[in-house]
């Protein structure tokens, strides 16, 4: 009975481990440069992950634009809100919001954790990248960098890819790290499924 606990406490470190740093990309996908990567140089923890979607970049991108607390929230598919999210208030929008669409380097955007985020960089229909504003270290450095990238592919549609690199290194961040890896997975799938959603749905 211990070796089958054992062995099944294994399996599951493999896998949180492996999922709470990628999903949906290949190894050349991880090995690649994405723009942002120089803010963590050495960071602690790297979670990549993609999807394909079926529309154009130009379609996606303003649902990325809009995305965060206060703004378009998180997106998630229509069941799955109504399940979790009883308040109809505090679910995602499923429509594009102009107030949202002018977003620029320096703007600050919520997060749902204590913090918030600052807007890094930008290029249109093409990169969305954020680095974290509080907290911060104790040098004043961003402690995360988040970024999107939107690709076009050759069949009409186009892929996504995230980035999520964090500074922080410690005993205790170590523990947490298969859990804290598939909160991230999980939340991040609910994310792209409710995107693809939305896009479909304005299409």
């Amino acid at each position: 009975m211990l070796i089958v606990i054992i062995g099944c406490v294994a399996i599951f470190l493999v896998v949180s481990l492996r999922l709470g740093r990628q999903s949906g990309v290949t190894n050349i996908d991880k090995a690649r440069s994405l723009p942002g990567d120089e803010i963590i140089a050495r960071p602690a923890y790297i979670a990549d992950r993609a999807t394909t979607i079926q529309a154009s970049a130009d379609e996606v991108w303003p649902w990325l634009v809009q995305l965060g607390k206060g703004r378009g929230g998180w997106y998630a598919p229509v069941w799955l809100e109504r399940l979790l999210v009883w308040n109809p208030k505090k679910r995602g929008v499923r429509t594009i919001l102009p107030q949202f669409q002018r977003l620029k380097p320096g703007d600050i955007v919520p997060d749902w954790g204590p913090g918030t985020l600052e807007v890094i960089g930008l290029t249109p229909k093409k990169v969305l990248l954020y680095g974290s504003v509080q907290p911060r270290d104790e040098e004043g450095q961003y402690l995360f960098s988040w970024v999107h990238v939107l690709e076009e592919t050759t069949d009409h549609s186009c892929r996504l890819y995230t980035r999520l690199r964090i500074r922080r290194s410690s005993w205790l961040f170590a523990l947490v790290t298969p859990f804290a890896g598939l909160i991230d997975w999980a939340t991040m799938v609910v994310l792209y499924a409710g995107l693809k959603y939305n896009v479909a749905l304005k299409r």
